[in-house]
């Protein structure tokens, strides 16, 4: 995707990377199960979910990427299952223990210190790339 973002926009390539692929799973949909339909109940929560999951974090992430190098952006998006360890405790889907907080902060203290010696921790634009990174990395955990 690195490659990609220099030779075409970021929703440029995250269209066509969506276009070919949402053609190929509704052909293979329409060939298994004879039809592509979706309950009308299920149209208003799936289109949020794929507009926040796939809409705005590949948006994020790859608009990232021009300001990102491809590795430090790897490291960050690993940061998804702590926000989404968070988000669950907040809503009352998981309880947090002396554990599992043990390893958020260990994650946490690995992105300081990936952000810390690729870019610094001067609050800049050099901090755009992983900021929108970790905004990416919050809808997916949303999501």
């Amino acid at each position: 995707m690195k490659y990609v973002v220099g030779v075409l926009p970021p929703v440029g390539a995250q269209l066509v990377r969506y276009a070919v692929a949402a053609l190929v799973m509704l052909a293979y949909l329409w060939r298994r199960e004879g039809s592509v339909g979706l309950p009308r109940r299920d149209l208003i929560m799936v289109a949020c979910l794929g507009a926040l999951g796939y809409g705005g974090y590949q948006m994020l992430w790859s608009t990232a990427l021009q300001s990102t190098g491809a590795g430090e952006s790897a490291l960050l998006v690993a940061a998804t299952p702590v926000m989404v360890a968070l988000i669950a405790a907040v809503v009352g889907t998981d309880a947090l223990d002396r554990e599992k907080v043990l390893g958020i902060a260990v994650s946490l203290a690995g992105v300081v210190v990936v952000v810390a010696a690729g870019r610094g921790l001067e609050l800049d634009a050099d901090l755009v790339g992983p900021a929108l990174t970790l905004l990416g990395d919050l809808l997916w955990a949303v999501y």
